[in-house]
């Protein structure tokens, strides 16, 4: 958490860090606040992570409208359980933690169409050239959060 401790509006340190979002494991686990885990991965942290993951939304949206039967469910039932996994695992692997709330659901949405590309990548034209892009996004975005 180095690099999260430094902050310039909140001070450094912990206390910093927590001031900005940052969550405590037994806040969670012994103070009653599991309802933190359904909400964290819906609240973007700011801009610079909800812009990118809005655009996502939206075309990975239109994706799925054009290219899958019923896209009303498809959508919610990929991203609502990355988003809470992605939660919890954040909440177990770490002590303090800090997520960057609408991060998880289009990774999971970029997850799902480099499957798609590979599984089908003859019905698409430089499939694995957009497998690899998608890819990279997703590194890009793992980066961000």
């Amino acid at each position: 958490m180095a690099g999260v401790l430094i902050n310039p509006f909140l001070g450094p340190g912990v206390q910093g860090a927590l001031g900005a979002g940052a969550q405590v494991r037994a806040s969670l686990t012994g103070l009653g606040q599991w309802w933190r885990l359904v909400t964290m991965p819906w609240v973007p942290p700011g801009v610079l992570s909800a812009g990118p993951c809005i655009i996502l939304f939206v075309s990975l949206g239109r994706h799925c409208g054009q290219h899958y039967p019923m896209p009303a469910l498809v959508l919610p039932a990929v991203v609502v359980p990355a988003g809470v996994l992605g939660a919890m695992l954040s909440a177990l692997l770490n002590d303090r933690f800090v997520v960057a709330g609408g991060v998880s659901g289009p990774a999971a949405l970029l997850g799902m169409l480099v499957a798609e590309q590979i599984a089908r990548r003859r019905h698409y034209a430089n499939g694995w050239l957009t497998a690899a892009l998608l890819v990279l996004v997703a590194a890009v975005l793992g980066l961000l959060s």
